[in-house]
């Protein structure tokens, strides 16, 4: 048998997800590690570069907004992203139209130059034209708040597949751990919509168990039948197959019930307390009331239980 020692781990990627990795691979007792990065410096997405064909989650202090004084600018797509960039454009440009496929479910309260619109179907020029069949002429920017896509160019396609536009990466065990290669191939980080923090550890955490042959409370056919019966949720749900990696709708893939599970798997203590969970629906009411102002509060965890929230004056 291999000792842990003696076992190299490589990690591509040197953003939160792989600094992660590295530091708990390194204190579990895996002193031969590698770590691949595409930039000269660690980071990942907090290291913003117009020359590295990479996104920031600052999106260099969110595209210098400023830029767009007096302009005329569309914004495609409105979830976080296109709700955030709307937010500080607004601020400088003449006028912002924020185009949606679903603009009636978006109740919120936008400053007086947004427009709420649906979604373009074509382009020409500088116009764009609308769904519904209206057109927006003279505009100065498009910026497109479309989603990501999944890639993996690096990797063997026959080893891992990715589905569905770009949206399911397969063959996975919860999320994270390759169905064939379950204690030597993981992926880090896919789920969308929750804590990015708390993902990465729970997981990371994951991962070292399995290489470590410690994990326990699932069988064979669980990670066969994984992907199937998530599918089944979804479906069961009403819910595309866009949402595989999201905790999207409570009842199909609660970051909470998965924080658990992947404890329970590890055989350590869920480090996640309930003010976590509270913190985080008090931040989506905000978002849902005030999207372009729910980042100007701060939050002060005052034990397991309770938390404080008050505009943060900056």
């Amino acid at each position: 048998m291999q000792l842990k020692s003696e076992k190299s781990i490589c990690i591509i990627g040197a953003g939160q997800a792989g600094i992660c990795a590295a530091r708990r691979c390194y204190e579990a007792g895996f002193k031969d590690i590698t770590i691949f990065e595409q930039s000269n410096m660690i980071g990942g997405l907090w290291n913003y570069s117009d020359k590295l064909d990479v996104h920031s989650s600052i999106y260099d202090k969110l595209l210098k907004a400023e830029i767009f004084e007096e302009k005329t600018v569309a914004i495609i797509g409105a979830g976080l992203t296109g709700l955030d960039i709307c937010e500080q454009v607004s601020k400088y440009a003449d006028k912002v139209y924020l185009l949606y496929k679903e603009i009636d479910v978006l109740p919120y309260e936008f400053p007086q130059n947004v427009i709420k619109l649906t979604q373009p179907n074509d382009a020409k020029n500088t116009n764009l034209y609308l769904a519904n069949g209206d057109k927006l002429t003279d505009l100065d920017t498009v910026i497109y708040c479309t989603g990501y896509k999944f890639d993996f160019p690096f990797l063997d396609p026959n080893i891992i597949k990715v589905k569905v536009n770009g949206k399911l990466v397969s063959p996975l065990f919860e999320h994270v751990a390759h169905r064939d290669y379950l204690d030597s191939f993981f992926i880090i980080g896919l789920p969308c919509l929750g804590i990015a923090t708390h993902i990465i550890e729970h997981q990371v955490s994951f991962a070292i168990s399995l290489i470590n042959g410690e994990a326990t409370g699932f069988t064979k056919e669980d990670v066969d039948k994984w992907e199937e019966k998530r599918i089944k949720e979804l479906f069961d749900n009403n819910e595309s197959l866009r949402h595989f990696h999201y905790f999207h709708h409570p009842l199909s893939f609660s970051q909470w019930e998965y924080y658990k599970r992947l404890s329970n798997y590890t055989n350590i203590p869920n480090y996640c307390p309930p003010v976590y969970e509270k913190i985080w629906f008090h931040l989506l009411g905000n978002v849902q009331k005030t999207p372009c102002e729910y980042r100007k509060y701060q939050y002060k965890i005052l034990n397991d239980e309770e938390f404080e929230a008050e505009p943060w004056n900056s």
